[in-house]
């Protein structure tokens, strides 16, 4: 990237920073997570903050410093988002501002859900069946706030492990998380959490069995730790052994696929609060009897829990095969 455009981006942030610091939206915010809490601007200047950091980590930049004085000030009010507390978590440990970190690492510490033996932070809006966006890029921000610093007492490898545990259990067969954004933070945050437990040394076997007699066998050494390796298993409906032996880290995920109808998907912006009507013309090819309702299904792009469904059916089917019926 031209160190220009960087300079030039900088200066445009810095022109939009308030005397308090904080950083005033521009724009229609599209982030759900930036929308509550303790408000549009705190969200947003520690995002903007903590990327500054990131670039060359100068804490004594005078645009960085003003920003922290504000995410100080709301640090020093309710902490009422845990969105934002974990990114403001993320942000301190990137000033080097090690009680900062810890006294928000703290109160994160305190509504944590360590159900099943894992560690995650919970949006009250999530919905219970599916993967938040959110929950993974919040509970992502906490895992790179912890290995963004010193360990902490209590705030080891053992804790970070949980919550890896957590995130890899989101993650989808294709790698990724529920939305573009949480996969990029989350991916950022596994790999700090890969980098600090690597080791030059160790291998490990994984072993699949069933009782209809399949046997195979990975092996994950140091040649090959970042090969993807992966096999069918014909079996299915089945019942599965999975044994590892040796001494390194590795990742086992189980992937089902169905077959589906096909998916149509429409792209809509700023939708306002007023009654639209868009037609779809579909050409069916093969005709098919007893045809069931299709699902239509409108969901926010950057946080895709966010949705309404309902069904729908062709009055041109159903008049053309009511005498099946």
């Amino acid at each position: 990237v031209d160190p220009a455009h960087i300079a030039q981006a900088k200066a445009w942030l810095a022109s939009h920073q308030q005397n308090d610091g904080c950083i005033t939206s521009v724009g229609k915010l599209f982030h759900n997570g930036m929308k509550g809490g303790v408000g549009n601007q705190v969200s947003l200047t520690a995002y903007i903050t903590a990327a500054l950091l990131e670039l060359d980590g100068n804490t004594t930049d005078p645009m960085v410093e003003k920003s922290l004085v504000c995410l100080k000030a709301a640090v020093s009010d309710k902490l009422d988002s845990t969105y934002t507390t974990a990114l403001m978590s993320y942000t301190f440990a990137l000033a080097q501002n090690q009680d900062m970190r810890a006294k928000l690492i703290t109160h994160l510490d305190k509504i944590a859900d360590t159900s099943g033996g894992n560690r995650h932070w919970e949006r009250a809006e999530a919905s219970a069946w599916k993967t938040d966006s959110l929950e993974v890029e919040m509970t992502s921000y906490v895992l790179l706030a912890l290995l963004s610093g010193p360990s902490m007492p209590g705030f080891g490898l053992d804790y970070s492990t949980a919550i890896v545990r957590w995130l890899a259990q989101q993650q989808n067969p294709y790698g990724g998380f529920a939305s573009t954004q949480d996969t990029v933070v989350a991916l950022q945050a596994l790999a700090k959490y890969g980098a600090a437990t690597f080791s030059p040394e160790g291998a490990s076997t994984v072993s699949v069995s069933s009782a209809g007699g399949l046997n195979m066998e990975f092996t994950v050494n140091q040649n090959n730790r970042l090969l993807y390796q992966e096999e069918q298993l014909k079996e299915v409906p089945g019942d599965y052994n999975i044994k590892t032996q040796g001494k390194s880290c590795v990742f086992v995920q189980v992937r089902l696929q169905s077959l589906c109808q096909m998916f149509y998907y429409l792209f809509f912006q700023l939708i306002q609060k007023e009654t639209k009507t868009y037609s779809l013309a579909i050409e069916e090819v093969v005709p098919v009897r007893n045809l069931k309702p299709a699902v239509v299904k409108v969901y926010d792009y950057y946080q895709t829990s966010d949705e309404a469904v309902s069904e729908y059916s062709s009055p041109c089917v159903e008049s053309k095969y009511k005498t099946f019926l």
